[in-house]
């Protein structure tokens, strides 16, 4: 057990946004920053509403440090105040990195998240899955899922979905194989794996998520929808050629699968984006709601260009509601959620004609208009992650991204009001959920080695942002290796 020795400091209050800023939000949305560090380390944002208590957030980074570590931050008014960062390393282990959140029915936190020991430049070694448990006095329970990796396997880009009736928490990782894999190696094979477990106790290695076919995995979102039903979406490829959307779900507890179903096909997947740095390489997004609602977006290319795959399906089937690119504008990352009153939101990350821009949507039927919520010129390097934090629960929708300016970083969060109606709770999208491959630690870092709590109204309009760079991969059957850190 960690006990960490921090305690509750109170911040200045979350100052509104909305169309006193010129944003045109259709609700003023709440801006609060946190998990502060040094400039350019603000990565991997994750984000989390007690579904049963809308004033109870948590919010996590994997700040591009050395060594690198998930922190973690809790709220229990809304965010108006946040505790100071709890920093979850496992036992035995130099790094942490790629964290989900998830809060259970009776208010726990649970953190899912990778882990690896020190190496060389560049190397991961020896890397594990681990799911840790936040305890209200802030002592922290932690258990491996997968660990104890021989040389030339590495595991990483964990997701995780928490079954609203039971509690049992389903994690999703990829593993890979071949000489030097946890050193961006050329993996000889990949694939996606899962484990089962209830609050307490070991998790069993359940039979892997079925891709559609195509060599290499990106990763896999999971989601569990008030059925209890299980789906995965999983973004395949063929390194150079192909890449592919599908999604397949599990009736019996991730025992057997579903035929995957593709929905998109798309060309080649750009390896950089011009204006940043590292490799183009996101998990796709998936949030499950009501019995058979679920919402699934990656961006993609192909045939209909530059876009964000969107499909939502209503229990019958998949309606697509994609969103094409103007000229010039390439999305890179994407998150999508259905609120409770049945309207969706999308929030995505693009290079827009040279800058960097975070974009939020609306709408039960087509989209509103994109709303900006920040953009800045390309240049410098920054870490984003896998993905971008959102979530709708408990009547409240909430986003997390990371914040950069020549000073300083963190990761801001934004919440409001869900649209107006039942009481359905989207599962949480991954924050750990974009590039390639996990781990955390030692090359690249910032000279900073802590984070601390902080909160600035409004800091995200205001904010100028440094280049997004996403984790250096190497793909080998499409499957990415250790992150540059």
């Amino acid at each position: 057990m960690l006990v960490p020795t921090a305690s509750l400091a109170p911040a200045a209050s979350a100052a509104p946004v909305g169309a006193a800023d010129g944003t045109n939000l259709p609700t003023p949305w709440r801006v609060s920053s946190v998990l502060a560090g040094p400039a350019h380390t603000a990565a991997e944002p994750a984000v989390a509403v007690d579904p049963h208590d809308p004033r109870h957030l948590a919010v996590a980074g994997d700040p591009y440090l050395t060594e690198a570590r998930v922190s973690v931050a809790v709220s229990h008014d809304g965010g108006s105040t946040w505790a100071p960062p709890i920093d979850i390393v496992p036992a035995g282990y130099a790094k942490s990195y790629d964290p989900t959140l998830l809060f259970s029915k009776d208010g726990r936190l649970t953190v899912v998240g990778g882990a690896s020991r020190l190496g060389a430049r560049h190397c991961q070694p020896g890397s594990a899955i681990f799911v840790a448990a936040v305890h209200d006095d802030r002592s922290v329970d932690v258990r491996l899922v997968a660990d104890q990796h021989p040389a030339d396997t590495y595991v990483d880009r964990p997701t995780a979905a928490i079954d609203p009736r039971s509690d049992d928490v389903y994690v999703s990782w990829t593993q890979s194989s071949g000489a030097g894999a946890e050193c961006r190696g050329t993996p000889s094979s990949s694939y996606l794996l899962l484990a089962k477990g209830a609050a307490s106790g070991p998790f069993t290695v359940l039979p892997g998520i079925p891709s559609s076919g195509l060599p290499a995995p990106f990763g896999a979102a999971l989601g569990i929808d008030a059925g209890g039903v299980l789906w995965a979406a999983v973004g395949e490829h063929v390194p150079g050629r192909q890449t592919r959307l599908s999604v397949t779900s599990s009736a019996d507890g991730g025992k057997t699968f579903a035929t995957p179903t593709v929905l998109e096909d798309g060309g080649a997947r750009p390896a950089t984006i011009p204006g940043l740095g590292g490799i183009n390489a996101p998990i796709p997004s998936l949030t499950a709601g009501g019995a058979g609602e679920v919402i699934v977006s990656w961006p993609m290319a192909g045939t209909k260009g530059a876009h964000v795959a969107v499909y939502q399906h209503h229990g019958t089937g998949w309606d697509d509601r994609s969103v094409p690119s103007a000229a010039g504008v390439t999305p890179f990352l994407s998150a999508a959620v259905v609120e409770a009153g049945g309207g969706a939101v999308l929030l995505t990350a693009s290079v827009d004609n040279g800058s960097l821009v975070f974009e939020v949507r609306g709408g039960t039927g087509a989209w509103s208009a994109p709303e900006r919520l920040a953009s800045a010129p390309s240049g410098g390097y920054q870490e984003v992650g896998e993905g971008l934090g959102l979530v709708a629960a408990s009547g409240v929708t909430a986003w997390a991204l990371p914040v950069d300016s020549p000073a300083s970083s963190a990761l801001t969060v934004g919440t409001r009001e869900s649209s107006p109606g039942s009481a359905t709770t989207s599962t949480p999208t991954s924050g750990a959920p974009a590039s390639g491959g996990g781990g955390g630690g030692g090359g690249g870092g910032s000279a900073g080695r802590s984070w601390t709590t902080t909160l600035a109204g409004a800091v995200l309009i205001a904010a100028v942002l440094a280049v997004v760079a996403l984790r250096a991969t190497r793909t080998a059957r499409g499957r990415s290796g250790p992150r540059r850190r």
